[in-house]
Order: C-alpha cells, then sequence, then structure tokens
C-alpha cells in the first residue's frame, strides 16, 4: 500500500508561498540594496561635480572675464599693503584715504592674499580677481554637505547645489574684489553650521572641535558674518540642540570661537579699545528698520513686493525663488523640514545688510525641494495615463528651457533683466589711466571730490580712487564704519547729498563746501560709459570760471578749483 502525503489544505498552502514569495523579494532586494545605493552615490557625486563645474562657470564668466577686481575692494587691497608693509603684523591703522580708519577688519584673507602675491609673485590685482572666484565656488560644495545632512536626500543635496550655483544672489557679493572677505566668510559659516548641525542632531561632542574652529574662521574672514551663524545656531539649536550634548556643546564651540579669534581682536582691543567693533556693529539693521516701505496702502504693498523679488537677485526671471516658495509649501503641507522655512524668514528679519546672500542656502534647498517634490513627480511615467506618456518628453523640454534660461540669466549683465548681477563691472584701463594721472600730476595734499550718483555700495569709482590716485577723496564712504559711532551715517548722508547735485549746477557743489569735511580742491568726474555720471554738473563745471580742466579723456575729465 502506498503511502499517501496529505494535501495542505488551501488557505494554509496560499500563506507558504505567499512567505516564500516574500522571501524571494526581500533576497532580490538585499542583492540589489547595495548596487542601488552605489548607483544613487555615484549620482550624486556626478550632480556635486555638475554643480560645481556650473558654479565656477558662472562665477568664472563675470570675474575672469575682466582684468580688474569687480566693483568694490579698493580698501581692502590697501590693507593687504599695510599687512605686507608691516611685517605681518597688525597694523593700528590702515593708509587708506588719508590714513585715519582703525585697522580693525577681519585679517584672515588679507594675510591669505599677502602671502600668496609674496610667495608666487602674482599680483594683488590677480589675487583680488581669482581668490573670491574660488572661494565663492568652493560655498556650493559647502552647501551640498549642508544640505545632505538636514534634508536627509541624495537627490535634494544635489538640487540644493544646482540651485545654490545658478541664484545670483549667491555670488554676486562674493565674486567681487571686497569679496576677499566676504567669499570665505561664508564658506567657513557654511561648514560651521554643518558642524552645529550634527552636533545637534547627532548628540555627540565629536562635531565640536570643527564647529569652533569653522566658526573663528568665519570671524577671522568676515566679521559681519559672525551674527549669521549665531543666530542660525540658535534656531538650530531651539529646533534639534535642547539636550545635554547641545547645551554643552553650543558653550564650547562658544569659548573655543572666542580662543581661537583672540590673536586678531586682542590687538584692536589694545590698540583702540572696543569702539571700532561697537561702531561696525551699529551700521548693521534688520528689515524692519531698514526695508524702504514708506506710507501705507499701495505703496508699501509695493515696496514689499519689489523687497520679496530681489531676494534671489534673479530680476524679471525669478525661476529659483519660485522653486523655493514651492517647497515651502511642500515643507508646510508635509510638516517636514520646517527649520528650511523658518531659517530663511529668520535671515530676512534679522539681517538687512546681508540678508539675501546669506539666505540663499535655505533658499537653493527649499528650491530643491520643490523641484525633487513636486516638479519631478509631475514629470515621472503614469503606465495608467497613456496621453501623460506623449507629453513627458514636452515637460523634460521645457522644464529644461527654464534651466537654460536661469543660467543665462545668471551670467548676463543686462540692465533689461533687472537681476543684480548688472553691477558686476569693473574699472576700465581708461578709469584707471585718469586715476594714475591725478597721482602723478597734483599736490599729495589735494583732497577731492569724486562726483557719483550711484549708491554707495556700488560706487567702485568712489572706493578706487584714493588707491589709484593716491589722493583723499572727501566723500568716499567705505571704511567709515569703524570711526567713532554716528561717522557712517554721517559719510552715508554726505554721499547721498552729493548725489543730489548730479543733475544740477556748480552752485549745488558751493552749497557742499559749508561741511568743513567736504572742502576740496579737484573734482573727479566720472564720463566712461560704464561710469558716466552727472551730465548736466559737468558740463556747468566746463562753463564755470571758478574750475579749471586739467584732464580728459574716454572715462574722466579732472578739474581743479581757481
Amino acid at each position: 500500500m502506498s503511502h499517501v502525503v496529505p494535501e495542505r489544505p488551501l488557505a494554509a498552502r496560499e500563506s507558504f508561498e505567499q512567505e516564500a514569495a516574500a522571501q524571494t523579494v526581500a533576497a532580490a532586494v538585499a542583492r540589489a540594496e547595495p548596487r542601488s545605493i552605489a548607483g544613487a552615490s555615484r549620482a550624486s557625486c556626478v550632480a556635486l561635480v555638475v554643480a560645481l563645474a556650473l558654479g565656477a562657470a558662472i562665477r568664472g564668466w563675470h570675474t575672469l572675464g575682466a582684468d580688474f577686481p569687480l566693483n568694490d575692494g579698493g580698501l581692502f587691497y590697501v590693507m593687504v599693503r599695510d599687512i605686507q608693509r608691516a611685517h605681518y603684523h597688525i597694523p593700528a591703522f590702515t593708509s587708506y584715504n588719508g590714513g585715519q580708519i582703525p585697522f580693525g577688519y577681519s585679517p584672515f584673507t588679507f594675510y591669505l592674499a599677502a602671502l600668496l602675491n609674496d610667495a608666487t609673485g602674482v599680483s594683488l590685482v590677480t589675487v583680488f580677481r581669482v581668490l573670491p572666484w574660488a572661494a565663492s565656488t568652493a560655498c556650493v560644495a559647502a552647501v551640498y554637505v549642508l544640505a545632505r545632512s538636514m534634508v536627509s536626500s541624495r537627490a535634494a543635496a544635489a538640487a540644493s547645489a544646482i540651485a545654490f550655483a545658478i541664484i545670483p544672489r549667491s555670488f554676486v557679493w562674493l565674486i567681487m574684489g571686497g569679496g576677499l572677505t566676504r567669499s570665505f566668510g561664508y564658506l567657513f559659516a557654511l561648514l560651521a553650521l554643518h558642524q552645529v548641525w550634527m552636533l545637534y542632531t547627532r548628540r555627540t561632542l565629536l562635531y565640536v572641535p570643527l564647529a569652533a574652529v569653522f566658526s573663528a574662521l568665519t570671524v577671522s574672514s568676515h566679521l559681519g558674518t559672525a551674527p549669521f551663524v549665531a543666530f542660525s545656531a540658535a534656531l538650530f539649536f531651539v529646533v534639534r540642540g535642547r539636550h545635554r550634548a547641545g547645551v554643552v556643546g553650543s558653550i564650547l564651540v562658544g569659548i573655543g570661537t572666542l580662543v581661537l579669534t583672540a590673536p586678531w581682536w586682542a590687538v584692536v582691543v589694545a590698540n583702540h579699545g572696543i569702539a571700532p567693533f561697537i561702531a561696525a556693529r551699529a551700521t548693521g539693521g534688520t528689515i524692519l528698520s531698514d526695508m524702504p516701505v514708506h506710507g501705507g496702502g499701495i505703496g508699501a504693498v509695493g515696496a514689499i513686493v519689489q523687497y520679496a523679488l530681489r531676494i534671489t537677485g534673479e530680476g524679471r526671471f525669478p525661476v529659483m525663488l519660485v522653486l523655493a516658495l514651492v517647497g515651502v509649501v511642500w515643507c508646510v503641507r508635509e510638516r517636514r523640514l520646517l527649520v528650511l522655512p523658518v531659517w530663511w524668514v529668520t535671515i530676512l528679519l534679522l539681517d538687512a545688510r546681508a540678508g539675501f546672500t546669506y539666505a540663499a542656502a535655505p533658499v537653493a534647498m527649499l528650491a530643491a525641494l520643490g523641484a525633487v517634490n513636486v516638479i519631478w513627480p509631475v514629470l515621472e511615467p503614469r503606465a495608467h495615463v497613456d496621453r501623460w506618456r506623449a507629453l513627458r518628453p514636452i515637460g523634460f523640454v521645457g522644464a529644461g528651457a527654464v534651466l537654460l534660461a536661469s543660467v543665462v540669466a545668471s551670467s548676463s549683465r543686462s540692465t533689461r533683466l533687472n537681476g543684480d548681477t548688472n553691477i558686476l563691472t569693473a574699472l576700465t584701463p581708461a578709469d584707471r589711466a585718469a586715476m594714475e594721472w591725478m597721482a602723478l600730476h597734483t599736490d599729495s595734499s589735494a583732497r577731492v571730490l569724486v562726483l557719483t550718483d550711484q549708491p554707495w555700495q556700488i560706487d567702485k569709482v568712489s572706493e578706487w580712487f584714493p588707491v589709484l590716485a593716491e589722493r583723499v577723496s572727501v566723500a568716499t564712504v567705505q571704511g567709515s564704519e569703524w570711526l567713532p559711532r554716528g561717522t557712517f551715517q554721517e559719510f552715508i548722508r554726505r554721499q547721498s547729498e552729493l548725489g543730489g547735485c548730479a543733475g544740477r549746477d556748480t552752485a549745488c557743489l558751493a552749497s557742499l563746501r559749508t561741511d568743513s569735511a567736504l572742502v576740496f580742491t579737484h573734482v573727479y568726474a566720472p564720463t566712461g560709459i560704464a561710469t558716466r555720471c552727472c551730465g548736466p554738473l559737468v558740463d556747468a563745471l566746463r562753463r564755470d570760471p571758478g574750475f579749471q580742466p586739467l584732464y580728459t579723456n574716454e572715462a574722466a575729465v579732472i578739474f581743479a578749483r581757481r
């Protein structure tokens, strides 16, 4: 009699088959997971390389295409020379524009530029062009590192780096000549905040040393970036750091930063007391004190809208700003990563002077979240919608065209786009020749009124004039923030009054002479295409017998008072 194996009940067979299938799938996933992780890692590295290349190309298009530092940097150029002449000691004063300004600026990048100049023989002009470009490009990688720890997604981190590479406000003020300090300050700030975030989220003091080092380098590179690190770290603490390691680590980072920066600030305090630091800090502000909203109703709304459109510096093509707002909506709807929208708003509220630049990091992350979690899913294949398959290529082409247009806009200096990149211009050879003529053919005691109709922050002629002409410019604002409190605002008032004379006659200049600080012996009038200023006033100076034209070229006219 044959042995008969009893058949399993139907329910048991189905359960057994399901379990076997689940084990098979799990084994397949386990085998595929390393390949998937490796593939994602490779894709992330490729995206980072693309972001760095894109960032370097956009920034290099502006910076390396000029033969002179963009916009500002004259004051810092002289301070580097001062350090070299002082044999790498910190001088008490800088020789810039008359030598009355305390040498209180963060000196790390000045020493770096001086060492490169002395060790390699590369001209300081080249150093002031290349170093800000390199540090600003490195910020792209720093944003990727920070985003990788905050958003916990390789795709979103890579997209953050690409977005940051494109946003004009992420580089405009960093690649100028004055970006020698600003670019390194922002780079070290991003790295410091990454270490602080890891300290709070991993709950280990292992991140304290690097957090302190990068914080100290931030302060030593650009003192104005220190508040950004401080209030950002405070926000991170409230969100993720309210534990023992967070409290102890924060105290240690603060102490470490203070100790590591002591060789600089102790010298300044010994020379001048704390007055220069108090004066410099008073030049800052918040959105509540500085945003130009006058009156109410439509005027106030219009000012707020105009302010909002300037956040990314994209002008008429605010792709990244729109994506960032989409990212905000996603964060609120999903109740995830709410720290990013709060961080963005906090920066704008607490730093009116450079808040748009510092906000580029959270804006890039939010734009990446909007693109990865909202826009990209729309372009993904949908098998159950046959019509969508035909439209997908159109969607990809459209998205690529928009991204390309955003890159082109960030690379353009056209005023028609109304973006921030239109200020990325440098003095022309003719501008420099006119200033150098003045250094050779006028008395060293000359006091010069440099005409301008530009805001002082982008008035490159006024800032570089004391460097190239080697004469005192009576209305130049740069450096006055380190003078006794109130002096900075007084210089801005004088420069504003001078700008008000641009469309008037010489009687306006005569009224300025009632201010003893504006007594002048010569007038320098920019007339070149890039720096053209004050046509009616220049014509009046030509006709006025009280002024004698001394020099004229395609960039400037120089007058002497009779």
